[in-house]
Order: C-alpha cells, then structure tokens, then sequence
C-alpha cells in the first residue's frame, strides 16, 4: 500500500484546509465552554440542550433530505437547483413549525420537562431555517471545492455564537446561550451570502423551475430513505437529553450538554474537515466506479491509532480533568465524559466515512439499523426505569447501542463494497 500517496493527495490537501477552519472553531468553542460554565448555571445548559435538540430533529430534515443530494449530479445546473430547493424547503419548513408550536408550547414544554423555555421555544423557527440554509450552502460550496469558504464560515459563526453568549452572561441575560446560538447562525448566512455575491464560482445557475419536480423525483430516495433514517438518528441523538431531562433534572441535562460539547470537541476536529471532504472525494470516485475500500482503510487505520489512546485517557482523567477546570459543580459533568469515551473512540474513526450510506444510495440500510438502535435505546430507558437505576448507566447503555450501531454500519458497507468489487 502506497500511504504516501494518499497522504499527498487532494483529499489531505483539502482535508488540511477544512481542518484549520474546524480546529480554529472548535478552539474558540472550548475556550468559549470554560467561560460560559462559570457565568451559567447547569439549568440554563439543560434549556440550551433541549432548544438545540429540537432544532436539530427538524432541521436534519427540514429540506427533506434534499441537500444531501447536492454533491451528486453530474451537472452543475441541476445541483444548483437541488441547493435552491433545500433552501426554499427549509424555510417553508420553519414556517410550519411555527404555526404549530406557537399555540401549544406551554403544554409541550411541560412535556419535555423545561418550562424555562417559554417564549424562547418561539426562536425554534428562525434557528431551523438557519440551520437548513447553511447546510444546504456547505455541501453547495463544499461541492464548488472552495474549501476554505467553509473554514472561514465555521470560525465566523463560532466566534459570533461565543461572544452573544459570553456577552450574555455577563449582563446576566437569561437567554443568552440561546441568543447566541442563534445569532452565531445568523451571522454563517449572512457570510455565505457574501461570498455567494463575491465568488462567481459559488454563485446559483438560474434556476430551472419548471425541471425541479423532475429533479426531485429523481433523488426521491432522499426523502423516502434519508428523511425516515435522518429522524430516527437524530431521535437517537437527543434521546439521552430529553430522557434525562424528564426523568431527572434539567440540571443534570445540563450536566450531559456540556460533557456532550466538551466530548465531541475532537471528533469535531476530523469529522467537520475530513467528512466534508471525504463525501465530496468518495461521491466523484464512486461516480467513475472506482474501489473506494482503499481510501476507507488509510482513513480509518489513520484515524484508529489516534482515536483508542485518547479514548483511554478520557476514561482515565476526564472527572478530574473537568473539576479541575471548570470547578467542583461541574464533576458530575466529568463523570459522563469518562462514560461517553468509548463512543469518542468510535465516532472518531468512523464519523468521517459516514456518507458513504448516501454515496451507494444504501439509505434503506441505515434506515433499519436505525429503527433497531431506536427501539434499544428505548428499552433501555424502560428497564432503568423499572430497576431505579441511575442515569449513567442509561447513559452507558446509549454508548453501547451507538457503538455497535456505528461499527457494524461501516463494516457492513465495506463487505457489500467488496463483494460488488468481485462481481465486476
């Protein structure tokens, strides 16, 4: 095996460039994280967790999955049009959920066990909208291969978010952490609308009108494989939060919000730079019927070797490290960073190559797999209940379904990429 190859090729090159971008905003994030745990409390990061959360659901698949499907047309013009509809469909989306949340977000915020968040679960629109156009515009401009577009775009709206919301804090601003949020977001679509104006490379074909709906139809699978495998991933993703909101305390979902963000920093590291490209690299390669178990191996020995021993030294540290830091009121925060460390483990070395579902158009798979992981995880949840156990060992049990889940998933694509090898 020629590694050196790889590791001169355009996916390190790109790589690099996207990395600095997401190793500059996840830098200003943690930095951000120590000055926030000192002027917030555990409740207002649990009001945060549950705000984002919801975000999130809706917002993955809030342009029907559409925008996944921007990196895959030959032709410019049609993924041109793919972006421009996941925008329009995002929107629209956010336009919904405001004419169903507003009447009944008392009733639905006693349901989740946060009624801290009344009135602010109003901003739920303008952050799913936010979010849907700058998703849509970092796969568009991820696609036009101007990657340190995407950089610049991470490290604006890190910096944003952790100044409205250290700024917040500071005026004692109750909903400071959720205005920053947002107006981090705000600022990542003002930028992308700047360089869309600036960069002709960036800028959208006229749009075609009349030829979307066949556009649509044609990656149909998207909203009829991805939207019901999104959700039910997402679903998965803010389970523990709202799981341990309800049946504990918002202040112990704060607890998980921080240890979550202080967890996913590294991943965050590779998965923001290498995943991007790795979408873009494995969607052209895969287009020209090229092996892509080669490009697998080095991305995922590469990233092994890295991910088990940082694995074990948050296991081994994390609570003392955490206390250390951020104070005594944050150890139980601690105590579910060294829990979550064998999922660091895994999704560092898997979460890069994790597109390669929608590249072989393989959705239904990870469809299925998701529905068994769901109803685990729900199980799990119930057999806690019925033994009063505390919430780290629902939290272990988390980590344990999304391991194998993430493991089995990739170890599955490469045998089915193998034995298409073999047929051809």
């Amino acid at each position: 095996m020629n590694w050196r190859k790889y590791s001169n090729s355009p996916i390190a090159r790109n790589a690099a460039v996207l990395f600095i971008g997401s190793a500059s905003s996840q830098v200003i994030a943690m930095a951000a994280n120590l000055g926030l745990s000192q002027v917030y409390e555990p409740e207002q990061f649990g009001a945060l967790g549950i705000f984002i959360s919801l975000t999130a659901f809706v917002s993955v698949v809030a342009s029907a999955r559409f925008d996944q499907a921007i990196m895959l047309p030959a032709e410019r013009a049609d993924a041109s049009d793919l972006a421009v509809a996941s925008i329009l469909l995002g929107c629209a989306t956010a336009v919904g959920v405001l004419v169903m949340v507003a009447p009944f977000q008392i009733a639905l915020l006693d349901a989740l066990g946060a009624p801290a968040l009344a009135g602010w679960i109003l901003l739920l629109p303008l952050s799913i909208a936010a979010a849907a156009v700058i998703q849509a515009m970092t796969i568009w401009t991820t696609r036009q291969q101007r990657f340190a577009t995407v950089s610049a775009m991470r490290i604006g709206q890190s910096a944003a978010s952790a100044m409205a919301q250290l700024a917040g804090g500071t005026y004692h601003f109750a909903g400071g952490l959720i205005g920053g949020s947002i107006g981090g977001q705000a600022v990542a679509v003002t930028a992308y609308g700047a360089a869309i104006a600036r960069d002709e490379a960036l800028r959208f074909s006229r749009p075609r009108w009349r030829g979307i709906p066949a556009l649509l139809r044609r990656y149909r699978d998207m909203p009829l494989h991805s939207v019901p495998e999104s959700m039910l991933a997402q679903a998965q993703v803010i389970l523990p939060s709202l799981a341990v909101a309800r049946l504990f305390t918002l202040e112990t979902a704060g607890h998980l919000m921080l240890a979550q963000r202080l967890t996913l920093l590294p991943v965050a590291f590779v998965t923001q730079a290498l995943g991007q490209v790795m979408f873009q690299r494995m969607a052209a390669k895969h287009a020209v019927e090229g092996d892509l178990r080669v490009p697998l191996r080095f991305i995922w020995s590469k990233l092994g070797m890295v991910a088990l021993p940082l694995a074990v030294m948050t296991w081994l540290y994390a609570e003392q490290a955490v206390t250390l830091v951020l104070g005594p009121k944050w150890s139980e925060c601690g105590r579910i960073v060294e829990t979550m460390a064998p999922y660091l483990a895994v999704v560092l070395t898997f979460g890069p190559t994790s597109s390669i579902a929608i590249v072989l158009r393989k959705q239904h798979v990870s469809l299925a797999v998701a529905v068994v992981a769901l109803v685990a995880k729900l199980g799990a949840i119930l057999a806690c209940i019925l033994v009063d156990a505390d919430y780290l060992w629902m939290i272990r049990a988390f980590v344990a379904i999304d391991s194998l889940q993430i493991i089995g998933l990739n170890a599955w694509f490469y045998r089915q990429l193998g034995a298409n090898r073999g047929k051809a």
